[in-house]
């Protein structure tokens, strides 16, 4: 019995070590079309591992852990302008937040998800779970940038999302009722 146990509890503390330290993944259909942007830049495949690999850092260094990315076409991203350096500007922010906040990865997380909503930084943060990126031509060359989502959403007085659906509470709530119903009825 104290050797099942024993397995037991090394099993439970191995896969909580591993899926804390697990790379992040996308799936291969999301991680063709991540290749695809790349490509569309200018880039190579080294630089597509290079972003996964830096998100999937960052997520270690914060203790957290990485969702899986899948590709959304639905995901917003902002017209795109010939003039803008994306990159130059993305770092600068990344910098002007890591300068403010430090080393308080809790509210870095935060200010990449506030801050850099529609910049590539949001994709830095662990619990996305989407990511959309786009490309123009220009006269020289390409621009582009990613983003990743879901967004978060603004939450109201009554601890509900403003903008879009609040289809877990929705949902609660008619369980309760369900749920009372049939106690009430029962008597």
């Amino acid at each position: 019995m104290k050797i099942l146990l024993t397995v037991g509890i090394l099993l439970v503390c191995d896969y909580t070590v591993l899926s804390v330290h697990a790379e992040p993944t996308m799936e291969p259909e999301s991680y063709n079309k991540l290749l695809e942007y790349v490509g569309s830049i200018g880039g190579e495949q080294k630089d597509a591992e290079q972003f996964l690999k830096f998100r999937g850092d960052f997520a270690l260094t914060a203790k957290e852990k990485a969702k899986t990315l899948k590709w959304n076409d639905k995901l917003k991203i902002p017209d795109l302008d010939c003039d803008t350096d994306y990159e130059e500007e993305t770092r600068k922010m990344k910098n002007d937040l890591e300068e403010e906040h430090g080393s308080d990865y809790g509210k870095l997380i935060e200010a990449y998800e506030e801050d850099g909503e529609e910049t590539t930084l949001s994709c830095l943060v662990p619990s996305r779970t989407e990511i959309n990126c786009k490309s123009k031509k220009c006269d020289k060359k390409y621009v582009g940038f990613c983003i990743c989502g879901p967004k978060k959403c603004d939450v109201d007085d009554d601890g509900l999302c403003e903008s879009g659906s609040s289809s877990v509470f929705t949902f609660g709530v008619i369980v309760n009722f369900c749920i009372f119903y049939l106690i009430v009825s029962f008597f």
